[in-house]
C-alpha cells in the first residue's frame, strides 16, 4: 500500500533542519563523519544515567509531550515520551548554561 507523501510537512522538516544546522555547525561535522563511517567506535551510543526530579517537574514534562511530538526535528526521531521532553529540555538548558559560563578573552594590558 502506497503511502502519500505530505510535502508540506517535508518540506518544513527540512525548513526546520537547516535552522538547526545554522545554529549548530559542528552537527554538519559529526553527521557527515557519522554517514561516512569515520566517527570512533561508540561515539553515538547513548549511556544511561538515572537522575531524581519530583513530580510537579514530571508532570511539566508529561504535559509537553504532545507540543514537542509536532516539533519537525524531534518528531522526525520516532515517538515522542516524557523523556524525550526531559532530554530536549536539558539539550537546550546545556546551550544556554554553556552560553552564560562562556569564558571571556582577557583584555591585554
Amino acid at each position: 500500500m502506497k503511502q502519500e507523501v505530505n510535502v508540506r510537512r517535508v518540506s518544513a522538516i527540512l525548513e526546520s533542519i537547516s535552522e538547526v544546522l545554522a545554529r549548530h555547525p559542528a552537527v554538519i561535522e559529526r553527521t557527515a563523519r557519522y554517514f561516512a563511517g569515520e566517527l570512533e567506535e561508540g561515539a553515538m551510543v547513548k549511556e544511561q544515567t538515572t537522575i531524581m526530579l519530583d513530580a510537579e517537574m514530571l508532570e511539566r514534562a508529561e504535559a509537553l509531550v504532545e507540543a514537542v511530538a509536532r516539533i519537525p526535528t524531534v518528531a522526525i526521531g520516532g515517538r515522542v515520551t516524557r523523556s524525550t521532553v526531559i532530554r530536549l529540555a536539558l539539550l537546550r538548558g546545556m546551550d544556554v548554561l554553556e552560553q552564560e559560563l562562556k569564558p571571556t578573552p582577557k583584555k591585554k594590558k
